[in-house]
């Protein structure tokens, strides 16, 4: 069936059990000038009988552009992999032994498949989309000497793999500051060397043409955290009714934490983010996993997000308690700042700030370890009062979700401009939306002590 219109289509999507399609595409012996396209999506019910990707198709198909392999192994070294301007590969199984397939039926030669990899790449210089899930050669534990391989028309890149794979091939690519980054790294095994691929992300990210980053994300989930940076400033015209976290991110990074307990987890992503000039960074917005004991101290706060002075809004989801206290800290100018400016010798953490939103958060839960702990909503209005002292408070915005009594709410209310927002919908993170029209009451809704995300382009 194939066979008979591969004289006149242009774009191909074939899929189906591994046997059936090695099948139809030995069929395949009459070449076509039209094919500019070709997806194949595999299922493979033995891995023995897994397709691979004839090399020999370059001669049926040479003005193919554009390939997407879902469970589908090839050789680097093939000629398809040549003059492409999108490359997907993905392989659903992270366990998947992508090198032995990758080398099978591999010619012989003193090429390392790691080598082969970024011939296949140099070869491919028009590459606007290349995405590679679990299909990343490893370096074979032998000496390789490092090659950069410039991508200059590249618009999208997505790695997924395990960790080392990931982080040895990003550190050896060029691509340009507008391209949309996606990393996922799946497994603990090296992460330790995160800071290999700093000069890249650094170079990468501070090219003086592109906007500063004006949105970051930060998920802290079991295992990894992930950063989501959008440099889009069009979108804080809509802040802080926005839903953020269903944005398509410039910059999406996915860290696992470090297999040692004892490793501060929060290290890393401090690191990551002095690589990223965060200095005109507008919104901020935090999650974490009911199940995660997530608590950052106020001097970590203020360490990663001091030089952040631009901030304007920040949305908080689940964790708050040490976040509220950093907002209150005051902390000293430099001896700079203090020959310029009238006043106080001391500025505020996230001094501009101007809404404040917190969702599922738990008002209620106890806060501090001393002899008689408070709970957080007792000690927020203690630090918010502190704050206001120094400069008026910022619009609060709450969700119907926090568990927050109600003489805490009027209390607040005297404090701040407070704009009640409806609950989400069931598994809705931010809903985006204000209403002046919500009950006139929060209910008391408790999840236990709470103030301690296949496309084709």
């Amino acid at each position: 069936m194939i066979a008979e219109h591969t004289s006149h289509i242009r774009h191909l999507s074939v899929g189906g059990v591994a046997s059936d399609l090695i099948r139809n595409f030995t069929k395949l012996a009459s070449p076509t000038d039209c094919l500019e396209s070709l997806r194949v999506s595999a299922v493979v019910m033995h891995h023995a009988e897994r397709l691979i990707l004839s090399d020999e198709l370059r001669d049926v198909f040479p003005h193919l552009r554009r390939i997407e392999l879902q469970e589908v192994p090839m050789h680097w070294s093939s000629p398809i992999l040549c003059g492409l301007t999108h490359l997907k590969l993905a392989f659903d199984d992270p366990g998947f032994n992508s090198d032995w397939w990758f080398s099978k039926s591999q010619s012989s030669g003193t090429t390392t498949l790691y080598g082969l990899f970024f011939s296949a790449l140099e070869r491919m210089p028009a590459l606007e989309v290349l995405d590679l899930k679990n299909a990343l050669p490893s370096r074979d534990g032998g000496s390789h000497e490092d090659r950069l391989v410039a991508l200059s028309l590249l618009r999208k890149l997505e790695l997924e793999d395990e960790t080392v794979r990931c982080l040895d091939i990003l550190k050896q690519l060029k691509f340009p500051p507008s391209c949309h980054l996606t990393l996922i790294c799946n497994e603990p095994t090296g992460v330790e060397r995160i800071a290999d691929i700093f000069p890249v992300l650094r170079d990468y990210a501070r090219d003086g043409d592109m906007p500063p980053p004006a949105i970051l994300t930060l998920a802290v989930e079991r295992d990894y955290f992930q950063l989501d940076i959008e440099r889009n400033h069009d979108l804080l015209a809509h802040a802080p009714d926005f839903d953020f976290y269903e944005t398509t991110a410039d910059i999406s990074l996915r860290i696992p934490y470090p297999e040692d307990p004892t490793v501060d987890r929060a290290v890393a992503f401090q690191a990551l983010c002095e690589v990223f000039p965060l200095e005109h960074l507008r919104v901020f917005s935090l999650r974490h996993r009911y199940d995660v004991n997530f608590q950052w101290s106020r001097e970590r706060w203020i360490e990663i997000f001091g030089r952040c002075r631009a901030v304007e809004h920040v949305h908080v989801m689940r964790t708050a308690a040490t976040l509220i206290s950093a907002l209150a800290h005051p902390i000293p100018r430099s001896a700079a700042e203090q020959d310029t400016q009238q006043g106080s010798g001391y500025r505020l953490f996230l001094e501009n700030l101007k809404t404040l939103t917190f969702k599922d958060v738990n008002f209620e839960g106890e806060f501090g370890d001393g002899h008689e702990p408070e709970t957080l909503s007792e000690v927020a209005l203690k630090l918010f009062a502190s704050r206001k002292q120094i400069k008026a408070l910022p619009t609060m915005h709450i969700s119907a979700d926090c568990n927050i009594a109600t003489a805490v709410r009027e209390e607040l209310e005297k404090m701040f401009k407070v704009v009640r927002l409806p609950r989400p919908e069931y598994g809705e993170l931010w809903d985006g939306i204000s209403s002046s029209d919500s009950d006139d009451s929060y209910p008391i809704y408790s999840h236990g002590d709470s103030s301690a995300g296949s496309s084709s382009d």
